[in-house]
């Protein structure tokens, strides 16, 4: 098979293209994009996916992305996605040391090499739903108006009137409570 001069020329123009999510597949790692003034079919999104993990991250209308079409056919592609570009910056604290993972609602997830410091930031609710926790630190601080504990001997809520229930004395908050195991 061989091609003319021309059909190999557009054949090449037509592999790679920077484009834009047109109808992103709600719950399946597929979208169409726009392909000059249409719409493309359905293509995969290329994503984390093995037997080890699944990491799935919504789809969005507009989001800029990179399809590629195999031997310059528009109607066989993928799409790769997460470009950084005028719309769509890197987040403000991102730097050489610090991988950072922000959210439209503005939680924050971030780690820094250089400070050994796993931060989570964010007006929200943390839910952890697990069948043991062990938690080894050198120092435990915590700061909270209240402290509810269900579950382990009727404690119910410790604030800042409570009785300490380790200590059996009267207890504000701030200041130091110490068991040893």
């Amino acid at each position: 098979m061989f091609f003319g001069i021309a059909e190999l020329q557009r054949k090449l123009k037509n592999i790679v293209r920077i484009t834009s999510i047109v109808t992103p597949n709600e719950t399946k790692a597929l979208a169409t994009v726009k392909v000059g003034d249409d719409e493309s079919i359905e293509f995969p999104v290329v994503s984390f996916a093995n037997s080890f993990k699944r990491h799935w991250i919504p789809i969005r209308k507009n989001e800029q992305v990179l399809a590629i079409f195999p031997f310059g056919n528009a109607n066989k592609g993928f799409i790769f996605r997460g470009i950084f570009w005028k719309n769509l910056k890197e987040p403000l604290d991102a730097d050489k040391d610090t991988e950072v993972i922000e959210y439209e609602d503005g939680t924050k997830l971030s780690y820094s090499t250089k400070e050994s410091v796993l931060a989570v930031q964010g007006n929200c609710k943390i839910i952890i739903e697990v069948k043991n926790v062990t938690v080894k630190a050198e120092k435990v601080i915590v700061e909270s108006g209240s402290i509810e504990l269900g579950g382990i001997g009727g404690l119910g809520v410790i604030t800042e009137k409570s009785i300490c229930p380790f200590t059996k004395a009267p207890h504000t908050m701030g200041s130091t409570v110490t068991k040893s195991l």
